[in-house]
Order: structure tokens, then C-alpha cells, then sequence
């Protein structure tokens, strides 16, 4: 009641409409509610790191990748931040907003993009505009990058596998079972990783490799 009182006499603070925000997400499970105070802080505060950052939790956690999107984009021009231009990027295009994340391309490019995470997000924003040769061309650069300085393994599946799909939508089979073979190794064991590793190889005629228990119930499909 205090914070609210205070809200009516002092209607833009931030800190007590954050205060607000964070009751009614916490205690009084009212989403609607809490989104109310947060735009208002928004409205007030736009340029409010800390204010965006809670935005972007709480829109992502209410599936709205848009507005995800949309503060993870600002988060990243007000910080010159990678990591936020990235999710920004991702989050509009499964949202399927491209002309928002066409105006995030060109912004991650001017910060030093040579890193395969930034390499394979750009990827994807020219695979959803159909435009291969250019999704190729970062794809493949994200691919040695990533082998050359030791990358994360996960990260180095999902690029390489991305590249043997591509590679086999485009007849290149021959390229596509090599990375298929390659990436064997990032897999590890990690059964979504595997999964589709092994429904790769299936399409591709591949055997390789394929001689452990985990495959055995996807090939029988």
C-alpha cells in the first residue's frame, strides 16, 4: 500500500514502479499487473540498463520474443554489446521479424564479428532471407574459426551441423558427409545432439561411426 501511494504522488520513479513490478511478479503472480508498472518504467527510463535487463527477463519468460528482442537491442546500442546484439538478432528471427534483424546485422559487423557465435547467429538471419551464398559464406567461416581456436563443443555441433544440412540441401553431398563426419566428436553426449546426428547420417547414407546402442532405434525408424 506504502508503494503504492507513492506511485500516485510521484508517478515516474523508477525504483518504486521496479519495486512494484517486482511484487506483483514475485507475490502476486499477476503478470499483467507487473507488466503495467514495467512499461511505465520503461516509458520514464528507457535508457536504464538495469530497467532493459529486467524487461528482457521478464518478455522472454512470457515467450513475447519481439519485445525480447526489442530490449536486447537497445541493451546492445546503449552498451555496444555483442552478446546483446546477438540475442537480439536470434530473438526477432524466431519471432520473424527480419526487417528487425536486419538492422541489427550491420551493427554486430562493425564490432569484431570474427567469432563463431557471432559468425553463425549472422548466418541465420541471411538463411531465413533465402540468401545461401551469403549464409554459406558465414557459416563456413564460423566452422574454421571455431576448430582453429578450440570453441565451445555445443556451439561447434550446432554450426557444423547447420553446414552438412546446407551443404546437402544444396547437392553438395560430398562436403556434407564430411562434416557430418566431423562433428561427431562436438556431439559428446548429448542425446538431442546425437539425435540429430543421427538422423544426419541417416539421410546421408552415412555408417560411420554409428556402431553404439544410441543410433540403433532411429535407423530401425
Amino acid at each position: 500500500q506504502l508503494l503504492l501511494k507513492s506511485n500516485s504522488i510521484y508517478p515516474y520513479l523508477p525504483s518504486t514502479l521496479m519495486q512494484l513490478f517486482d511484487l506483483t511478479t514475485k507475490y502476486e503472480n499477476n503478470p499483467k499487473e507487473a507488466e503495467k508498472y514495467l512499461t511505465e518504467a520503461l516509458k520514464y527510463n528507457l535508457h536504464d540498463t538495469s530497467i532493459l535487463a529486467r524487461a528482457i527477463i521478464y518478455y522472454e519468460r512470457e515467450g513475447n520474443l519481439f519485445l525480447a528482442g526489442k530490449y536486447y537491442h537497445l541493451y546492445g546500442v546503449l552498451k555496444q554489446s555483442k552478446t546483446a546484439y546477438q540475442k537480439a538478432l536470434s530473438s526477432y528471427l524466431d519471432a520473424g521479424y527480419i526487417r528487425g534483424a536486419r538492422e541489427i546485422v550491420p551493427k554486430l559487423l562493425k564490432i569484431p564479428p570474427d567469432d563463431p557465435e557471432t559468425l553463425y547467429v549472422i548466418s541465420n538471419y541471411y538463411y531465413k532471407t533465402n540468401d545461401y551464398r551469403k549464409t554459406l559464406s558465414y557459416l563456413t567461416k564460423a566452422y574454421s574459426i571455431g576448430k582453429t581456436i578450440s570453441s565451445k563443443s555445443e556451439l561447434m555441433f550446432d554450426i557444423g551441423y547447420t553446414l552438412a544440412k546446407l551443404y546437402e540441401s544444396l547437392g553438395n553431398k560430398e562436403l556434407a558427409v564430411n562434416i557430418a563426419k566431423e562433428i561427431f566428436v562436438f556431439a559428446e553426449s548429448r542425446n538431442e545432439s546425437l539425435i540429430k546426428l543421427a538422423k544426419l547420417y541417416r539421410s546421408l547414407d552415412l555408417k560411420e561411426n554409428l556402431n553404439i546402442e544410441w543410433v540403433s532405434p532411429l535407423l530401425n525408424d
